[in-house]
């Protein structure tokens, strides 16, 4: 069965709603709507989408807020990527200190929309692990890919530092994990300037392991 990629916006706007419900479901998304944070908060704990959009200034919980609440939240819900959808201008260093791993910024063409959202696309980024399934057994396996989710998750919520990031990116390597090997790799020389595409890269990841143990647990 066809199945399409969730994401959760979230705008007290109807007009920027529609914008974003149009341009992304016609992009292959499956769009979960809220015009507040609680209603956005709501959405990603019950039903885990693959990427959530906020808006920064909302009734009830702001953007701020929200991202506070989902990143406080257990299980896969708490690793789900988080992007702005804002006017303001807001740096790098405190969206990634508040939660978030990207911006877009009001306004914003259909077509920037749908390239910058396409990163986060879910993607075969446990390729790689399938090659180690005659060398682990399946729990070993599955609590090697569990240590290196806890690493990332570790990592990206705070400023790893070069050791730990090159720790990273050979565990990475090891389980399959290209993309994030070679950023997290470039990092740990100080290449400061891929810190954004690592931690993108991570965030995905984490994504993919979370939907793994969700299957899993469903097929159990």
């Amino acid at each position: 069965m066809l199945t399409y990629p969730k994401v959760v916006v979230a705008d007290d706007e109807i007009i920027n709603i529609k914008f974003l419900q149009h341009c992304l479901t016609q992009a292959g998304w499956q769009v979960m709507a809220a015009q507040d944070g609680k209603q956005a908060v709501d959405h990603v704990v019950g039903h885990r989408p693959d990427l959530v959009i906020l808006d920064i200034n909302m009734p009830v919980l702001d953007g701020w807020q929200a991202a506070a609440a989902i990143r406080g939240s257990s299980g896969a819900a708490a690793g789900v990527p988080i992007i702005a959808f804002t006017s303001l201008r807001i740096g790098e260093d405190e969206l990634r200190r508040r939660g978030f791993d990207g911006c877009l910024a009001k306004p914003c063409e259909p077509a920037h929309l749908v390239q910058e959202v396409a990163r986060w696309r879910p993607s075969d980024e446990l390729g790689g692990v399938e090659r180690l399934a005659n060398v682990f057994a399946p729990a070993e396996l599955d609590a090697l890919i569990a240590r290196l989710r806890d690493q990332l998750a570790e990592a990206i919520a705070g400023a790893p530092d070069p050791a730990t990031a090159h720790r990273i990116a050979g565990a990475a390597g090891t389980l399959g994990f290209a993309q994030v090997s070679e950023s997290w790799l470039a990092l740990s020389t100080g290449d400061d300037s891929v810190r954004g595409r690592a931690y993108t890269d991570a965030r995905r990841a984490i994504a993919a392991i979370d939907r793994r143990r969700s299957a899993d647990s469903v097929t159990g």
